[in-house]
């Protein structure tokens, strides 16, 4: 009877051990690998303050880690892909995806209702992680890292060769294809192609085959650097391009944009990638002085009087005004660096080029 007991206490140990050590490793495969730091990175969010032009400030600090340690803290341990690597098919899920949808939301967990992180644009590579239900855990781009809907993407990448490699600066350019259909890019898709004696680019489609786009519509970035020769005013021009568009917290297109959506590509579409959130980027390139600022220049706010912490960024445009997009502005706007406002927060002016 004693051995009986024994041999039940036991078992019921190691059944106990086992269910402790499934909660703490979820498998790839459940809706549980949004591990926890994803709800602690929520909250964050809220720390918009409460007046309409404070809240035009966003709270940069809360996307910072993003690229980095959100991806470290979501990997799935070694264990964890182990035991669920026959349930996802690991083996054969490819690493590369190219997005074929215009605009591709990146969420922070496998639901639609949550956290927009970033965008990621139409025939942009994404690296894929695992798979979890109808969502691929990604890195996009832009360095961040969450889940994309799986629909939105294709396991081709013959897309992203071709003999020129272009940008769109359309609003949103018409690509027929050669069945007559036509597909939507938002500005600041690349493709890559070859160039028509009809005026038109033929652009390599991550669905398959070619399609033709104006070439008016975008301009060629290879060699990005040389091609616009480090003038700031041409950044300066293509964040106006995006007027109209309204503020969108993770966004970085025409479809909705916010602060460091808009300094990041604005910067890419001429050649230059930087990191994608404020604060990183307020570490990159060369502090200058107020009186030194040109188009393209960079300025940086805090979200108090007390200077400390980036929250919120935008791209001199000259005359002592920047362009942004806020939520005070509901988008794009372009307010004066004299405002007290912005004058009792203004951090520091970077330049990149």
């Amino acid at each position: 009877m004693k051995f009986r007991s024994f041999t039940l206490a036991l078992t019921l140990l190691t059944l106990f051990s086992g269910c402790a050590n499934h909660i703490l490793e979820p498998e790839e495969g459940s809706s549980s690998v949004s591990v926890e730091s994803e709800a602690e990175d929520i909250s964050s969010k809220s720390t918009e303050t409460s007046s309409e032009e404070e809240s035009s400030l966003e709270d940069a600090s809360s996307r910072v880690a993003a690229p980095s340690s959100v991806a470290q803290s979501k990997a799935p341990s070694s264990a964890s892909k182990a035991a669920s690597s026959a349930a996802f098919t690991l083996p054969d899920l490819p690493a590369s995806a190219v997005v074929t949808s215009a605009v591709c939301p990146l969420y922070r967990k496998a639901d639609t209702a949550s956290t927009l992180d970033t965008q990621a644009l139409y025939n942009q590579p994404v690296t894929v992680k695992f798979k979890s239900g109808s969502f691929l855990y990604v890195t996009v781009t832009d360095g961040y890292t969450g889940y994309i809907k799986e629909n939105h993407v294709t396991y081709s990448t013959a897309s992203l060769a071709g003999d020129r490699h272009v940008v769109v600066t359309k609003t949103m350019a018409n690509i027929a294809d050669g069945s007559g259909a036509e597909r939507q890019a938002p500005m600041g898709a690349e493709l890559y192609g070859r160039f028509l004696e009809d005026g038109r680019f033929e652009a390599n489609l991550p669905t398959g085959g070619t399609g033709s786009v104006s070439a008016a519509d975008i301009k060629e970035i290879a060699g990005e650097k040389a091609q616009w020769g480090g003038d700031g005013n041409k950044i300066a021009e293509t964040a106006k391009l995006f007027t109209g568009a309204k503020y969108l917290w993770g966004g970085v297109s025409i479809n909705g944009i916010d602060c460091s959506g808009l300094t990041y590509i604005s910067y890419r579409m001429n050649g230059i990638t930087l990191p994608r959130d404020a604060e990183p980027q307020s570490k990159e390139g060369k502090k200058i002085s107020f009186d030194e600022a040109l188009p393209g220049d960079l300025v940086f706010f805090s979200k108090n009087t007390d200077k400390k912490g980036i929250s919120h960024t935008g791209i001199y445009v000259g005359d002592g005004k920047f362009i942004h997009s806020s939520v005070a502005n509901s988008g794009l706007g372009i307010n004066a660096l004299s405002e007290e406002y912005y004058t009792s927060r203004l951090v520091s002016i970077r330049r990149y080029y």
